[in-house]
């Protein structure tokens, strides 16, 4: 057995996994530097709580407690707005679960369901620069599938993949062809996959 962070390939150190956690009092990412949470924070807080959507919430309204102190007496002459603090912490928790309420703030980016997806997708409708591959995991019953491919913008990401993580599926993004122009939004719903068997 090797030892503490070291590689089992000789003379390679292991990398050490970095959490994306808050940098306090900035509040920005320790990792990438970006105010947080992150998208990767976002996305990694969103599978962590994926069966809790409450708990996500509950969880970040008491991160934004603590960023809207440390950030008051970070700059007292100026403290921050108290709608982006919310949009910051709390809006992407609905949006994340699936459960928008009416009476929080619309996304800003729309977002619609698509045919045969159970979830909506970014309507940017900007050219598209990623494909997520979109499967059903496998389960005592089935083996895994692989249901959809999602193009999206570099900006929506993180979005739709989190969309589907939230569906209970499983989404990763590939490689896609420079030969195919496809827009931010789009999807294509494989027929041998169990989402097709859906419809």
């Amino acid at each position: 057995m090797p030892p503490p962070n070291t590689s089992p390939v000789h003379g390679r150190q292991a990398r050490a996994v970095r959490p994306h956690a808050p940098m306090r009092p900035l509040w920005l990412c320790r990792v990438c530097a970006a105010a947080w949470p992150c998208p990767p924070a976002r996305l990694l807080l969103t599978m962590d709580y994926r069966r809790d959507s409450a708990g996500l919430s509950v969880y970040m309204a008491g991160m934004l407690f603590d960023a809207a102190g440390d950030l008051m007496k970070l700059t007292p002459s100026q403290p921050p707005a108290p709608e982006e603090l919310f949009d910051r912490f709390l809006a992407w928790t609905a949006r994340a679960s699936g459960r928008l309420d009416p009476q929080l703030p619309a996304p800003k980016s729309e977002c619609r369901p698509v045919s045969g997806l159970p979830f909506a997708l970014p309507e940017c409708r900007r050219a598209a620069t990623a494909r997520i591959e979109v499967v059903t995991p496998a389960a005592l019953d089935r083996l895994a599938s692989l249901d959809a491919s999602v193009y999206v913008c570099g900006r929506h990401v993180i979005d739709a993949t989190v969309a589907a993580w939230s569906a209970d599926l499983t989404a990763h993004r590939a490689d896609m062809s420079p030969r195919i122009a496809r827009s931010c939004g789009d999807s294509y719903i494989f027929p041998t996959g169990t989402l097709a068997g859906d419809r």
